[in-house]
């Protein structure tokens, strides 16, 4: 064997036996979970308390049949090869019925989305994953003008939970939630998955009625493939119903 091959295999054995473990060791170190403090785990606590309060806001979508309104729709699909969008625009009557603005009538249920937002397993609402999140409780700010109360959740560093960021905002006056924000970062050897979803409520006298759906879904597929969804629907014009 020639002395020069046997040194460079030496320097390798040296490189694998010794550093090799620091990398580990500083890898496994980054990985753990920093313990909650006794604060933090008191604002846990609090936010899991309220979040686990009736979600409202369901029921202001199922209200809706007492409403006219305006209801436009926008739907895109961006793919490596390909680009598809549609916008939709129906307008309800005081009868109930649909006046077709442009677009079409056909859409499917928001219901689904609605759903994906507030998923009722989602780990930062069971007691055993709360040390995985961070809890943010701010009790003095507003929504739409009103008083309200906002929290908001972060996956806490070297978890093994997925990059999440989720915002729940309360009307202090009723305790209804009114508004949702959830974003998520999934990633795997060959994929990657970044999706938002949120839904607004907004007054309309002393009733909260839905004003915003909307969800962006990016997936990272192998040898760069990416394909994007996206759905924004938005309510305005309100005025009752008439009852006759």
């Amino acid at each position: 064997m020639k002395p020069g091959i046997s040194f460079l295999q030496s320097r390798a054995h040296l490189v694998f036996y010794g550093v090799i473990p620091l990398v580990l060791f500083w890898v496994s170190c980054s990985s753990t979970v920093s313990p909650p403090s006794t604060t933090e785990q008191e604002s846990a606590n609090r936010a899991i308390e309220i979040l686990h309060q009736d979600k409202q806001i369901f029921r202001a979508f199922d209200r809706l049949m007492d409403w006219s309104y305006s209801r436009y729709e926008f739907t895109e699909t961006i793919g490596s090869n390909h680009y598809l969008s549609s916008t939709n625009l129906v307008r309800m009557d005081t009868t109930g019925n649909p006046f077709l603005i442009t677009g079409s009538i056909a859409s499917d249920s928001l219901s689904d989305i609605i759903r994906a937002i507030l998923p009722e397993d989602a780990p930062y609402l069971l007691e055993r994953f709360k040390d995985d999140f961070i809890y943010e409780i701010t009790s003095d700010t507003s929504y739409w003008s009103l008083p309200a109360t906002k929290i908001k959740i972060v996956s806490r560093l070297g978890s093994d939970q997925d990059l999440i960021t989720a915002t729940y905002i309360y009307d202090r006056a009723t305790n209804q939630l009114v508004h949702v924000r959830y974003q998520s970062f999934h990633s795997t050897i060959l994929t990657k998955e970044q999706s938002s979803y949120q839904i607004q409520l907004r007054p309309v006298g002393t009733v909260w009625v839905p004003y915003r759906v909307s969800m962006n879904v990016s997936l990272q597929l192998p040898f760069g493939k990416l394909e994007t969804y996206g759905r924004h629907v938005t309510f305005y014009n309100y005025a009752l119903r008439s009852s006759g």
